[in-house]
């Protein structure tokens, strides 16, 4: 059963549902069998997708730890790793969420696998949020008219105009807001 595809929309019950699955699969199959893995797996990414990142984290590491272990180096692996990624992301732990990211890209663009480009735009996109992220630092001019450049030769233009910028994390977009601060234009 394809958890994601059960209840769109509705990741609470999507999680609930799938922890009784998961219940299921532990005692069929066993704690170790991939299936089972994969869907803590699942479940790991709907926590992720509401905010509750401490637990995406908890349940994707070590799903992601067995699988690398027992059939190494598999597309479900690397979507595990992905969600670990995501999670770490979500705790604001750049550098580790960066390194997990690349190395399921690179797993996946080495196995390509039918259906895997989805898997691989995401994690591009995550790099690239990353990437993003860590960059995002406020933007601070010295709009006081002493730091203004020299506008000789321009008439009545004793002072420029002004800008002042600043960058907002909003998630994975960035915003700016920017306000102009006309001179007085006589000399």
């Amino acid at each position: 059963m394809e958890l994601m595809a059960l209840l769109p929309g509705n990741a609470e019950r999507l999680i609930e549902i799938g922890e009784q699955q998961l219940g299921f699969q532990k005692q069929i199959l066993g704690e170790l069998h991939p299936n089972t893995l994969h869907t803590a797996c699942k479940i790991a990414d709907a926590c992720y997708a509401i905010g509750r990142h401490e637990e995406a984290y908890a349940l994707a590491l070590p799903a992601f730890q067995s699988l690398e272990q027992d059939i190494g180096r598999h597309h479900r692996t690397f979507v595990a790793e992905g969600i670990v990624a995501h999670a770490l992301y979500g705790l604001n732990r750049l550098d580790e969420a960066e390194a997990h990211a690349q190395h399921a890209l690179e797993g996946l663009l080495e196995l390509r696998h039918v259906g895997a480009n989805s898997l691989i735009a995401q994690a591009q996109q995550l790099l690239s949020m990353i990437r993003q992220k860590r960059a995002l630092k406020p933007l601070h001019f010295d709009t006081s008219p002493e730091a203004a450049p020299s506008v000789s030769g321009y008439p009545n233009a004793s002072r420029p105009n002004l800008i002042q910028a600043r960058l907002q994390d909003t998630g994975p977009f960035v915003a700016w807001t920017a306000s102009v601060s006309a001179g007085s234009g006589r000399n």
